[in-house]
């Protein structure tokens, strides 16, 4: 379940019903319409990262900051390319990261993505059983 609950927007909500049920809660305000600063991209990572279940993350819309912090950790986690990341969050959330950072994912793309391991060549992957080759021992 949702271990973690991280904040974007204004303190509008008491924090403690999440704290009290063991559930931790991160303030990590920043302007609506805005890249995030860099010291909140570095918290949120940290967060993500020790987290020991499920992150949710919200603002005021869900649409803005949301979008462009999940767009990030399927960047830097997972290695989708920017424009990648903005068509999946936008295909589960339509309406998903706008105006400025949009361009913000694109700038930052190549410095969170890791260069990718190229694929194995055939002769080293394990052949797949189907219907008339019987699976191996």
């Amino acid at each position: 379940g949702v271990t973690d609950v991280v904040r974007l927007g204004g303190a509008e909500y008491s924090r403690g019903g999440f704290v009290s049920r063991g559930i931790a809660h991160h303030d990590l305000a920043f302007d609506d319409c805005s890249a995030p600063p860099d010291t909140v991209v570095a918290a949120f990572f940290a967060i993500a990262d020790a987290a020991e279940g499920a992150v949710a993350v919200h603002c005021q819309g869900g649409l803005g900051r949301t979008g462009t912090l999940a767009a990030l950790y399927l960047m830097r986690s997972h290695g989708f390319g920017a424009r990648e990341a903005m068509g999946w969050l936008r295909i589960m959330r339509p309406g998903s990261v706008i105006g400025e950072q949009q361009a913000y994912l694109c700038r930052v793309e190549r410095l969170l993505l890791a260069p990718r391991p190229p694929h194995a060549p055939a002769a080293q992957l394990e052949p797949l059983p189907t219907a008339c080759a019987p699976a191996p021992p």
